[in-house]
């Protein structure tokens, strides 16, 4: 189940594009996206991202949302970028099934 997480994920961050520029960009926004800590601010910037048609903000927003349980920056992502939508879906429901698998287990460890 990992695997499959991590090869959707790879095949989404595919379509930000490639090249030492879009690299750089992306490195940089995933930096900036690291720093937003509510989901509002996240959702602003998701905004912001999709109307100037930033993808690499937008994907680094996409997985802080992910990894933060931001659904509705989620469905911002998906309704601007629908053909990454069905990958987008699935990662969300792939990680949210792990992270319930680890907490389960963890629950009968303590």
């Amino acid at each position: 189940m990992k695997n499959h997480l991590r090869g959707l994920q790879t095949q989404l961050d595919a379509k930000v594009g490639s090249g030492a520029t879009v690299l750089i960009a992306f490195c940089n926004a995933q930096e900036r996206a690291e720093r937003v800590d509510d989901k509002e601010d996240a959702s602003r910037l998701m905004g912001l991202a999709l109307r100037s048609n930033d993808r690499t903000l937008a994907h680094a927003l996409f997985r802080r949302a992910i990894d933060q349980r931001w659904s509705g920056v989620v469905e911002q992502f998906t309704g601007g970028y629908p053909e990454s939508a069905t990958a987008a879906k699935e990662i969300q429901i792939l990680d949210e099934h792990l992270e319930n698998s680890w907490r389960r287990t963890m629950a009968y460890i303590v």
